[in-house]
């Protein structure tokens, strides 16, 4: 009977071990995730309120001008921030994917032990 039980509640250990792997896993790269929505989040609402207080001190058409020809600069930079924010993004799914195929390779599934024949005879 413990044969049996150990024969049944085998597989779902090993099933629980993987999970749990996976699970720190998946957490360590939503906290990852997490931290670079923030840090990219911090970035865009810093420059939203520049761009607003420059827009501000507009007070003649010098003003409008400069502020014209530091807003076609900002828009590169923001294209640049957005293609690095897009390439860290990405970095970040494939660094991921590594993390939890390792995760995976460490665990074998336990072998297959072939079923021993019965000793009793069929009825």
């Amino acid at each position: 009977m413990t044969d049996l039980l150990h024969d049944l509640l085998g597989p779902s250990k090993a099933l629980a071990v993987q999970a749990h792997k996976a699970n720190r896993v998946t957490l360590a790269n939503l906290e990852r995730l997490t931290a670079f929505q923030m840090d990219a989040l911090q970035a865009y609402v810093d420059l939203g309120g520049a761009r607003l207080k420059a827009a501000m001190d507009i007070h003649d058409l010098g003003g409008l001008i400069t502020f014209q020809a530091n807003h076609l600069r900002l828009l590169m930079t923001l294209y640049e921030k957005l293609i690095a924010d897009a390439r860290a993004l990405a970095d970040l799914g494939v660094a991921f994917k590594a993390e939890l195929d390792r995760a995976g390779e460490n665990e074998a599934a336990p072998p297959q032990t072939a079923q021993a024949p019965s000793s009793r005879k069929a009825a």
